[in-house]
């Protein structure tokens, strides 16, 4: 029973250890192997949801150890299922603590500077007006970056997660001043960015959250309007 236990915590360390590298370093993982082959840009996007697979038949496992047990070891029986709720719950909120985020900044931080600079070259390749590539792929969890110019001021903006609900984004503030309501509306058709949670975590860098689901909502009003 020890020995059970035992397996369950190095399983549920290793979800979320393995968890928070894929989603550093996915975007990486697959535009390496995308740019060898159509057919390996699948394979590698297949495996990189081979821990989540696992992660659910163990769930479902789970589920049927506790029914099958219960009358036998009562609230012992609960442990695994516990394990799981705790691993679930982690999983779903480690996204927006700030220990992501300080992760997220530490890892990138020399890479996040170098990209300003060569954005303030002109050497970063543009998708749109104010929207580019991001020359380093873990600096941006979608592989692009957005900006804008207001009064001289430059800001940045870097996806540091990108969610159904909630968005973490990171923005380069060239005169140190903090993000507004009014940063970034004119990539989304004349709305207004739902930024909260927002804190300075370094010199010229901020932080904040955006509220994806009004986000989204906001977007397809607007993009309707125009058809």
């Amino acid at each position: 029973m020890l020995e059970k236990k035992r397996q369950y915590f190095n399983f549920m360390y290793y979800f979320q250890y393995n968890n928070t590298y894929i989603r550093f370093y996915k975007l990486n993982f697959y535009v390496a192997a995308d740019t060898r082959s159509f057919g390996a840009g699948i394979i590698v996007g297949f495996l990189l949801y081979i821990p989540y697979i696992l992660y659910g038949i163990l769930a479902i496992r789970t589920v049927f150890y506790l029914f099958k047990k219960f009358k036998e070891k009562r609230l012992v029986a609960f442990a695994p299922a516990g394990i799981i709720l705790v691993t679930t719950l982690l999983y779903a909120l480690f996204p927006y603590t700030n220990l992501y985020l300080n992760m997220y900044y530490s890892l990138n931080k020399g890479m996040l500077q170098k990209t300003v600079q060569l954005m303030n070259e002109g050497k970063v390749y543009p998708i749109d007006n104010n929207e580019y590539i991001v020359p380093y792929k873990s600096t941006s969890y979608t592989g692009v970056l957005y900006t804008e110019v207001n009064d001289g001021i430059t800001k940045i903006m870097f996806y540091a997660f990108k969610g159904v609900k909630k968005d973490i984004v990171i923005v380069y503030s060239s005169d140190d001043s903090s993000i507004n309501k009014k940063d970034f509306n004119n990539i989304i058709y004349g709305g207004t960015w739902n930024f909260s949670n927002i804190k300075k975590i370094d010199t010229n860098w901020y932080s904040a959250t955006i509220n994806g689901y009004k986000r989204n909502y906001h977007l397809y009003n607007e993009v309707h309007k125009h058809l």
